[in-house]
């Protein structure tokens, strides 16, 4: 069962229908990428990869050392097998990759350590076409994004994010709902300010969480129901230049980082085959 909600104040906003996409490229990332590109209503200028895996200035040796450290080898399988696996082999997975949609579509892609390099901000600023609003897009992005970005002229930032808030901020917010037994599993789009997943809310929706059932299975779920309200609302109030009502997040806040090995072996699958070939397989552009 789905149920979506939409929320109470009001924000106004001329219309606008470039986009510009941030993300850390990953199957779910690639989701909500294709639902963006086959909706001829909108129109995706640019997209910014962020080559960051763990933590700024580092590399990826030293931060998957970390990560196994923190997470155990187990977590960091499952995160390779979604990210650095799909990026060169998504196209076979039956969904391709963020780098092979762009290719595909002659997007222009910026790749950054750092969004609030000048370099990325002039990127920024020249996909943003001139006389016309844009959208900032970022789902799974980890890198705050500055004030500098957030207050050009003509741009409005949204973010997209897997779980309840304020009370499952952070890294992982699927995986501590599963492990903490929650009785669903949620997902937000909301404004994009200068600290992690605190704006206020746009849109939601929720999935029933299924014990037997994946980390991989529960993700890819939430991602395709979080596409087809974040399509619907683009339609419907962004493109249409509607005001953008919103709501500030109340209730108690938590911010979940890394899962240590300990969160992690409480769930019973994280990657299951059977949902890669039954999700995946049967899905093609």
């Amino acid at each position: 069962m789905i149920a979506i909600k939409q929320h109470g104040e009001m924000m106004s906003v001329n219309n606008a229908k470039p986009i510009i996409f941030c993300c850390r490229p990953s199957i779910y990332a690639s989701i909500l990428l294709r639902s963006l590109l086959v909706n001829d209503q909108i129109a995706v200028s640019a997209v910014v990869v962020s080559t960051r895996f763990k933590r700024p200035n580092s590399n990826l040796f030293s931060d998957s050392a970390s990560l196994i450290r923190q997470s155990g080898l187990r977590y960091f399988f499952y995160l390779a097998m979604i990210t650095e696996v799909h990026a060169l082999f998504g196209g076979l997975f039956g969904l391709p990759s963020v780098k092979q949609f762009a290719k595909r579509r002659s997007l222009p892609v910026h790749y950054t350590d750092n969004i609030n390099s000048p370099e990325s901000f002039a990127f920024i600023q020249a996909s943003m076409p001139s006389g016309a609003k844009s959208l900032l897009f970022t789902a799974m992005f980890n890198q705050k994004i500055s004030a500098k970005i957030l207050q050009l002229p003509d741009l409005t930032s949204v973010n997209f994010h897997p779980g309840l808030l304020p009370d499952f901020r952070g890294v992982d917010p699927v995986l501590a709902a599963m492990q903490q037994r929650q009785s669903h599993c949620h997902v937000f789009l909301h404004q994009t300010n200068e600290a992690f997943d605190e704006g206020a809310t746009i849109v939601s929706a929720q999935i029933a969480l299924q014990t037997q059932r994946s980390l991989f299975w529960h993700q890819y779920c939430l991602f395709k129901v979080g596409a087809e309200i974040v399509s619907e609302w683009l339609e419907r109030v962004w493109v249409k230049d509607l005001p953008i009502e919103v709501q500030p997040q109340r209730g108690r806040a938590r911010y979940y980082t890394w899962p240590s090995k300990l969160e992690v072996r409480s769930i019973k699958r994280l990657l299951d085959w059977r949902d890669v070939r039954s999700l995946l397989f049967k899905r093609r552009e």
